[in-house]
């Protein structure tokens, strides 16, 4: 099953998020690398258990896509998988 919550931003979103996960049973989560500085402590704070997949090809500073696929295909049923199609933060490099 694949269950998917959309907020309005924020750092308080992404706690309640993570809340909210792990209220229903999730509670690891698989972030980008590199990802924004506050989303670890934010996310682990509201419970989850963090681990990341690779994003960005530092030769070309485009997506990093099979490790990135690879990465996300291999991830344990029930994990939370953070995706930031836009304007990703640190990087700018767009999915």
């Amino acid at each position: 099953r694949v269950m998917a919550v959309q907020t309005v931003g924020g750092s308080g979103a992404l706690r309640v998020c993570a809340e909210l996960l792990v209220s229903q049973g999730i509670t690891s989560m698989m972030l980008p690398n590199p990802s924004w500085a506050n989303h670890k402590p934010l996310l682990s704070g509201g419970g989850c258990t963090i681990s990341e997949y690779k994003y960005l090809n530092d030769d070309t500073h485009t997506v990093d896509i099979e490790g990135m696929l690879s990465a996300l295909q291999s991830a344990p049923s029930k994990t939370a998988i953070m995706l930031q199609v836009a304007a990703h933060n640190p990087t700018g490099v767009d999915l």
